[in-house]
This record gives structure tokens, C-alpha cells and sequence, in this order.
């Protein structure tokens, strides 16, 4: 007895077709074909924002190199995937902004540092400020040996075992650098000869401020004010004023409001409002 079937033939067609943005990513090394991808690829694996930074700033160390940086247009490129695609030439100030373009794409706030004959990023986690100084091939901790440090602790004064107790400004930056050949030493991964002596100089930031003196009021009308700026005039924030009339001593410390500073400005403000008063 035949039996009956059925067989369905698919006719195979064969043509030209257009493939676009093909990329080929390995495991070896992280996706940068855009912010999003870099991040997941260089970062996913670490879970504590320490470890998420740590991964970023060696393969930013791995892109890029310390020289005249590319320009286009007139402006230096810090487009983080631009450089790492097309060029990889970065200075100090043009390696500074990427970082800082690269922890806001992770969600991190992030101050990028004009100090003394350098630039340098700072990125915020775990309560704290802390530096990565891709430029110089360069971090640097608190004395507990494990807190990447920020811009103020570096350049501060400070004293531990390391130095057998001695208080010296620029503590961090003399004994607790992981890449140096030895405390009061060199760089190892910078591409020019820097001593640490030199980097606890560009990091000697404002840690506090204090005001002394002595202001007189006539009248009630007469003002006596004292206000500070760190950020180059652009804002003030008041900081004292005379309370009554007659003498008014000045006794202001300053902390919390220009800690870190590199400049702090302060603008004394003296009025008087009757004719003949004095203030």
C-alpha cells in the first residue's frame, strides 16, 4: 500500500548586502565603541565603586599616551571615545576632562583640578574625593594603605610610621604613592622624570583659612562685612559680619568652606551710611 507525503522546498536566494558599523570585540581588551559599551565592558565585572575607577584608569592608561594631545578644530579632543578610537594623545588637562567624562557616564560626580603646572580629575564615592592621575601614571593613598587619596590629602601635612612620625607637608605624596620607586622618590610609570617632592608641590591646596582683626560701627546703618570666593569671584559667601555697633572683633576659621580650594579670595566690604560716620 503507497502512502502519501508531503515535502516543501524553501528556494535558497543568493545577492549582495551592505553590512554597517561592523566591530570585532575580543576579551581581551574593553568595547569602545561608545560611553555605554566601554563602561559595561571595562567596569560590569567589579561590583564596589573603587574597584569600577581602578578598572577604568588602567585601561585608560592602556589608550592613550602622555604627549602633545590631538586638536580638532582648534580644541584640544577629550571625547573619551573619539581618542581611544582615532588618536590617543593626551596631556594632563586633555586625559583629566575624559576621565571626568568617563565617572559621569559611570554616575559619578567628578572635579576636574587646575593646580600648579598640572591637571588632575577627582571623582566622588564612598563619602570622599579621590584622584586619578591617568597623566602621570600616578595614585596615591591615605596612610591606611588602601583609599586612593584626593587632591587636599596629598598636598596636606601629615605624619604616620612611614616617616617615622615627622609631619612634612605633602605626606601622601612623599611616602604613599603606588607608583614611585620609593618614598621621597620618583614616578615610575610617567613619561618624564617627576620627583614626589614636585607632585606634594602641585597638590598644596587650601585646607582652611583664618581671619583676624577688628571692624568699629558707628551706627546701626554702617555695614562691616567679610565675604570669600573660591571660585575666582563668579559667587561670594558671606562669612562674618559686625553684630552691633561700637567695636567687633573678627574671629573667623574657615574649613568646611574652603577646603580644597586652590585659591580662596576674600573681599572686605566697609560701609557707612550716615555723613561723618566712620566705620
Amino acid at each position: 500500500m503507497a502512502g502519501w507525503g508531503l515535502l516543501a522546498l524553501t528556494p535558497l536566494v543568493s545577492g549582495w548586502g551592505a553590512v554597517y558599523d561592523l566591530q570585532v570585540v575580543t576579551d581581551a581588551s574593553p568595547d569602545y565603541g561608545d560611553l555605554p559599551r566601554l563602561v559595561r565592558s571595562a567596569t560590569s565585572r567589579w561590583a564596589a565603586p573603587a574597584e569600577k575607577c581602578w578598572a577604568m584608569f588602567y585601561w585608560v592608561n592602556r589608550a592613550r599616551r602622555q604627549t602633545s594631545p590631538m586638536e580638532v578644530h582648534g580644541l584640544a579632543v577629550t571625547d573619551p571615545i573619539r581618542q581611544f578610537n582615532d588618536y590617543g594623545y593626551t596631556m594632563c588637562s586633555t586625559v583629566a576632562g575624559m576621565n571626568c567624562a568617563l565617572w559621569d557616564a559611570m554616575g559619578f560626580r567628578a572635579k576636574y583640578w587646575d593646580i600648579s603646572l598640572h591637571t588632575v580629575p577627582e571623582v566622588e564615592y564612598d563619602g570622599g574625593w579621590h584622584m586619578y592621575d591617568n597623566s602621570m601614571s600616578a595614585l596615591y593613598t591615605l596612610c591606611d594603605g588602601r583609599t586612593i587619596a584626593g587632591v587636599a590629602d596629598i598636598g596636606k601635612e601629615g605624619a604616620c610610621a612611614a616617616s617615622e612620625g615627622r609631619v612634612e607637608p605633602g605626606h601622601i605624596a612623599r611616602y604613599h604613592c603606588l607608583m614611585a620607586t620609593s618614598p621621597n622618590g620618583f614616578l615610575t610609570g610617567a613619561d618624564t622624570v617627576r620627583s614626589l617632592e614636585e607632585e606634594a608641590r602641585c597638590c598644596n591646596v587650601i585646607t582652611g583659612l583664618r581671619i583676624r582683626g577688628e571692624s568699629r560701627r558707628e551706627t546701626e546703618a554702617d555695614e562691616s562685612r567679610i565675604e570669600v570666593s573660591t571660585v575666582n569671584g563668579r559667587a561670594w559667601q558671606t562669612v562674618w559680619e559686625a553684630a552691633g555697633v561700637g567695636g567687633n572683633p573678627v574671629s573667623v576659621d574657615l574649613v568646611d568652606e574652603v577646603n580644597g580650594a586652590y585659591e580662596v579670595l576674600v573681599r572686605v566690604t566697609l560701609t557707612g551710611r550716615d555723613r561723618g560716620a566712620s566705620v
